[in-house]
């Protein structure tokens, strides 16, 4: 499990400044492809359903061990996919229609009719303040995000959960809440473990060692369409269970050091939270009138604070930038696996939020994986950055021969670039290569 990488994002060093941002990862990769995006469907079938309906997991593993283990071994290097999406709202007077022929599994085709809508499949659709039900589709079937599956000039198609109970227009006026996809390309970064000797230069007067993250980004419809190596590096003290972060520092920019206490917990993670505890008995020595001491609750282990990060814009720290929040949640889930959400609230030296990202890792088979980092933008838009099905990068040489490269100048594109990135190389040696697949 790479979760590490994920708790010390609170600099956006993802070069997607005109579509709204992004971040760096470094998940331990699964055993397959399929397997991560099963982890990944199994999370977002539960986001929107109640806890009640969810069978507890548990792990032995914490917080704490999980992100020592990367911390020590480092992050292989890997690619991502990358989805920039803006908001929109519209009000719709009489819009949805069913098909009880459309109803199938438990989901129905619901067809929305909206004129001149200009959107595309795979944008996302929401209803908000929906009260009522539309010919027997729950409400929370509808305010969640669903993709369209289908369009045409003034109609599209979403596959909702519940059955219709009847066809044609559901007699209610809806505003709808858009997420329309700005731009879409492919991330890149690998992580080093952490170094065997101190950093020569101390943080704070404390003997530091470091970690470096370097990341690489290309884009489709979005500027800038390539973004180039960019490293972070991070800085931990030496503590009796490990290492605890200091700072960290951008190339060339932001920096960002440790406020007060940073706490990962030792626990194993469990997605029920823990009884109360029972009030103990009175002594039997005690007098009949003498009430029984109650031992306190225990803490809700679902959900707590990690640390505070307060950022400047460089390492002078002359300009206060502002601060994030870390923080960690396990969430309920619908099988045995237990999901794990860190969530990072920015906020502008004027106590503002400016985003909001959310990172879902998952027990699997061979440990705990990333599936989907989210971040959300506090601004008209409501822009969004999803980064998700994290993969190994293809062999260059295999790539460049695919490309049309003989197979001599394909090992030679290889041997340049073997400290390099797979999309630096791509964009460097081969920038007619289609990377985007």
């Amino acid at each position: 499990m790479k979760i590490k990488s994920m708790l010390f994002t609170a600099i956006w060093v993802l070069g997607i400044t005109s579509c709204g941002g992004g971040t760096a990862v470094g998940p331990t990769l699964p055993s397959t492809q399929a397997q991560l995006d099963n982890l990944n469907a199994k999370y977002d079938s539960n986001s929107n359903q109640p806890t009640s309906a969810a069978v507890p997991g548990a792990s032995t593993e914490s917080i704490q061990s999980i992100f020592m283990d990367e911390l020590t071994t480092g992050g292989e290097e890997i690619v991502a996919d990358v989805i920039t999406s803006y908001q929109k709202s519209f009000f719709l007077k009489n819009a949805i229609e069913t098909d009880t022929t459309q109803n199938a599994n438990g989901n129905t085709i619901v067809t929305v009719h909206h004129e001149a809508h200009g959107l595309h499949i795979g944008d996302k659709v929401s209803v908000k303040n929906l009260a009522q039900n539309a010919n027997g589709i729950p409400p929370a079937s509808l305010i969640k995000a669903n993709p369209i599956t289908a369009v045409t000039p003034d109609t599209y198609q979403l596959s909702v959960q519940g059955s219709a109970s009847q066809s044609g227009l559901a007699n209610i006026d809806i505003s709808f809440d858009y997420l329309i996809t700005g731009c879409s390309g492919k991330y890149n970064s690998i992580e080093s473990a952490i170094s065997t000797k101190v950093n020569s230069n101390k943080i704070e007067n404390l003997e530091v060692f470091y970690t470096t993250l370097t990341v690489a980004q290309a884009m489709k419809g979005c500027a800038p369409e390539y973004y180039g190596e960019n490293i972070t590096t991070k800085y931990y003290k030496k503590i009796g269970s490990g290492y605890e972060l200091v700072a960290q520092n951008v190339d060339g920019g932001d920096y960002s050091m440790v406020y007060g206490p940073w706490v990962l917990p030792s626990a194993g993670l469990n997605s029920s939270p823990a009884p109360a505890a029972a009030p103990a008995s009175a002594p039997a020595s005690a007098p009949a009138s003498a009430p029984a001491s109650a031992s306190p609750s225990a803490p809700d282990p679902l959900a707590g604070n990690i640390g505070k990060l307060v950022n400047y814009q460089d390492t002078k720290k002359l300009q206060n930038n502002g601060y994030t929040l870390v923080s960690y949640q396990i969430a309920p889930d619908t099988t045995s696996s237990v999901f794990v959400i860190i969530t990072l609230k920015n906020y502008s030296s004027t106590d503002t939020l400016m985003t909001t990202e959310a990172n879902i890792y998952a027990k699997a088979a061979t440990g705990y994986q990333l599936i989907k980092r989210q971040i959300d933008y506090n601004n008209a838009l409501r822009n969004r950055v999803e980064i998700s099905r994290f993969t190994t990068p293809p062999d260059i040489a295999n790539f460049a021969t695919k490309n049309g490269f003989s197979a001599a100048k394909a090992e030679a594109i290889k041997l340049k670039c073997k400290s390099m990135l797979f999309l630096s190389c791509a964009h460097n040696y081969m920038p007619s290569a289609y990377v985007f697949e």
